[in-house]
């Protein structure tokens, strides 16, 4: 041993310094191995046998290297889409999300308190505008009509002021001429003329009573009406709170959606406000039944963006006339201009 290599070991922090040097090499190495600046132990032993089995580890480690490469490359080379160049994919990206709902609710109640006599209808049914939906209980305002019918239709009082007249006045004729000829007194006279005026102001009251009965008849009649409630439209029952039987004040007795036509309800992007203007259609693709479509087309447009969602709404309306799309489904809008 010469006597650097003695001076070496003898000094104790060069020993200290050549130990730290190679755990370093030993925690590093493995990452250097792989990595590229060092060969593994696999090819240290294929090199020293230098037989056939050390090619085979070389050509395996080189494809390796190969594929590792490759996969380098193709992982940073961003993968075409499916859906690019599909249309239908395009638009499913373009589409909004809409709810589909009746144009109108109608609750139906009375002005009037009572006892319900009978509902005909029920939730489910179709009823048509004008079709009745409620009866309450009315015999005391049929009674009222009864009356005010017979007293309309009295004729009994005015014509006997109208005859009374007719014969007052013959007696105004009569007694002129008696009058001129000095066979009649100024005092039967002026009686005379009193009785035709009272007649004829008697025959002005029959009529205007005759107009009061006809009134009374009126009013009867409308209240005879509040006791029969009627649907305001076409429309499907789908509710109903009350039967027969109950008390009625001021609750809701049934409830009848307007169907025809329906109500799509979208919320857009602030973005697009502008772009969006009544009268513009729409394709609507339904929840239930998405292989079909149908036309919609905007009727309002809400002139607000709300602030806290950058949003806008729009209403579009859609015919449903054979009531095959059932209120309340989702649906997909892709607007056509």
């Amino acid at each position: 041993m010469s006597d650097s290599n003695i001076n070496w070991f003898q000094s104790p922090w060069k020993v200290l310094a050549a130990l730290g040097v190679l755990a370093l090499l030993l925690m590093i190495s493995p990452s250097l191995m792989e990595a590229g600046y060092f060969p593994t132990p696999g090819d240290v032993r294929a090199e020293a046998n230098g037989n056939s089995m050390g090619a085979e580890v070389n050509e395996a480690v080189s494809a390796n290297l190969d594929a590792r490469a490759q996969g380098w490359l193709t992982s940073r080379v961003e993968p075409e889409p499916e859906t690019l160049g599909r249309p239908e994919a395009a638009d499913r990206e373009s589409a909004l999300d809409c709810l589909i709902r009746a144009s109108d609710l109608i609750d139906v109640g009375s002005q009037t308190g009572g006892l319900i006599e009978s509902i005909p209808v029920d939730v489910g049914d179709w009823v048509q505008a004008g079709e009745l939906v409620v009866q309450l209980e009315a015999d005391v305002e049929r009674a009222t009509v009864l009356a005010a019918r017979t007293r309309a239709s009295a004729r009994g009082a005015f014509l006997s002021q109208e005859e009374q007249v007719a014969l007052y006045s013959r007696r105004v004729e009569r007694s002129s001429s008696l009058l001129d000829g000095k066979a009649l007194s100024l005092e039967d006279w002026d009686k005379i003329q009193s009785e035709h005026r009272i007649a004829q102001h008697d025959l002005l009251r029959a009529k205007e009573e005759r107009e009061l009965a006809q009134f009374q008849l009126a009013q009867a009649e409308a209240v005879l009406k509040r006791r029969s409630l009627h649907s305001p439209v076409d429309g499907l029952v789908v509710a109903r709170n009350l039967s027969a039987g109950e008390i009625v004040d001021d609750a809701t007795i049934l409830t009848i959606a307007q169907i025809d036509p329906l109500h799509a309800d979208i919320l857009l992007p602030a973005t697009r406000f502008g772009g969006i203007r009544p009268g513009m259609r729409a394709s609507l693709s339904l929840e239930v039944a998405q292989e079909s479509r149908v036309i919609a087309e905007v009727d309002r447009v809400d002139p607000i963006i709300d602030a806290a969602s950058g949003t806008f709404k729009a209403r579009l309306t859609l015919t449903n006339s054979d009531r095959s799309i059932p209120v309340g489904t989702h649906c997909r809008v892709e607007f056509l201009n």
